[in-house]
């Protein structure tokens, strides 16, 4: 998947930034802080993007659709948008989990809050069997109970 990957990205000029887990979910956000935060909470999410980076770019919408074709699941989310976000949510399929929150604006989103969006990812992405093994046995070398 990885090559796939850097194709891509190359393809449309995208760092797409990969965690080494074993899941194809991707998360698209605004803002690194949001979306190093939720990646840490969401250990079945491998891929993501801070999409502030290529804000204007023409061919977003086309890299939308092509990730919605290999990606799962596609998460995508932000504090605020400057931008009006109708866009690219058009771009989306529908089963993508969404958290958005616009200044003094209703979250276009499905999840009403940044918990909510959180807990859907996780229901959608678990943590894969093998690493949930792997966390297992590191917690028990080092003593933590869960």
């Amino acid at each position: 998947m990885q090559k796939l990957v850097d194709k891509i990205s190359e393809q449309y000029g995208i760092d797409i930034i990969s965690y080494g887990r074993l899941s194809s979910g991707i998360l698209i956000c605004g803002g690194t802080g949001l979306m190093m935060g939720v990646m840490d909470q969401c250990p079945g999410l491998n891929y993501c993007i801070d999409f502030d980076a290529y804000r204007g770019r023409k061919n977003i919408a086309s890299f939308l659709r092509m990730v919605n074709s290999i990606f799962r699941p596609v998460c995508f989310g932000g504090w605020f948008f400057v931008t009006d976000p109708e866009p690219l949510l058009s771009a989306i399929a529908e089963e993508t989990i969404l958290y958005f929150r616009g200044k003094g604006q209703q979250s276009p989103g499905n999840c009403r809050d940044l918990q909510e969006f959180i807990r859907e990812i996780n229901a959608l992405a678990p943590l894969h069997e093998y690493q949930q093994r792997l966390l297992d046995i590191k917690a028990n070398e080092i003593n933590i109970q869960k």
